[in-house]
Formats: structure tokens, sequence, C-alpha cells
């Protein structure tokens, strides 16, 4: 029979940090033998970090989502169901995936879900490039959201190796 059991206590320390400890303790029995296994782990959490909206690059990434949406009013109305579905649930994903990850208070779920929205930055692209395909866009078009999303993935990439480095 296994049980665990966690205990959070959270410590205040200064006014810039939170310390969030998390015992936990995994008790293993049987009729042989009786081992009990204690584990501690820190977690900090800064108290000043403020929310995901004032992320460089989920800044960036909104404006970029804004302006394919304002750019998908203008495709036809037989893509509603297709690409411009595509191009939306890209762009959001992308936004929404920083968000989350933010909200997760451990930097290898940050990570993960930052590598989450690289990948749907990375369908935007493809998107675009099928809609200039069809002509829906011109080259210019292109060209320009191509630049917007060559800062979102700078951005990202430092955000994400940011977060591997506070990991360490």
């Amino acid at each position: 029979m296994v049980i665990k059991v966690i205990i959070v206590i959270k410590v205040a320390i200064a006014e810039s940090f939170t310390v969030v400890i998390f015992f936990s303790a995994l008790k293993k029995c049987s009729p042989y033998i009786n081992i009990c296994i204690y584990t501690i782990s820190f977690l900090y959490i800064n108290r000043n970090m403020d929310g995901f909206e004032n992320l460089e690059v989920w800044k960036k990434c909104r404006q970029l989502r804004i302006e394919i949406s304002e750019l998908l009013k203008k495709f036809p109305e037989d893509e509603k169901y297709r690409l411009i579905d595509q191009l939306k649930r890209s762009s959001r994903t992308t936004t929404a995936n920083i968000a989350e990850g933010h909200g997760r208070f451990y930097y290898l779920d940050n990570i993960k879900f930052c590598r989450n929205a690289r990948g749907s930055l990375n369908e935007v692209l493809d998107h675009l490039i099928c809609a200039c395909d069809e002509a829906f866009i011109n080259t210019d078009q292109l060209t320009h959201l191509r630049e917007k999303y060559n800062e979102c993935f700078r951005l990202l990439n430092g955000y994400i190796a940011f977060l591997k480095k506070k990991n360490e």
C-alpha cells in the first residue's frame, strides 16, 4: 500500500519573495519492510512579478493576433471554417499558452507551455504562407507579418532560455 501526503506551507520572506515549501511524504508499507521517504522541495515565487499581460513576448504575440484578426475579415466567406478558423485558433493559442504557462508558477511547466506557444506560432506562419499562396494576402502583407512573427519568435525563445536558466 502506498500513501502519499503533500503539505503546502507558505512562508513570506522579505517583501519581494514568497517561498512555498512542499513537504511530500511517501510511505511504503508491506509485511516485510516499512520504509518512509520524505522529500522537501522549494518553489520560489516572486510576489512582485506582474501578471502575464506585462510580459513583452505576450504583448507582441497579442499584437500579431489582433493584426491577423483584422486581416481575416477580408478573407472570402467560404474560408470561414478552413483557413480563417485555423489562423484564429493558432494565433489565439500562442498567447493563451504563454498566459497558462505563466500561471503555473513552476519553471518546467512554464517552459512546456512556452514550447507549445512556439509551435502555435510556427503554425500561424504556415497558415499565413498558405494565405499568400492562395492570394488571400499579398507578398507585402506576408513580409510584414513575417517580421512580426520573427520578433515574437525571438522573444519567445529568449523567454524560454530565461526560464531554463532560472530553473538551474
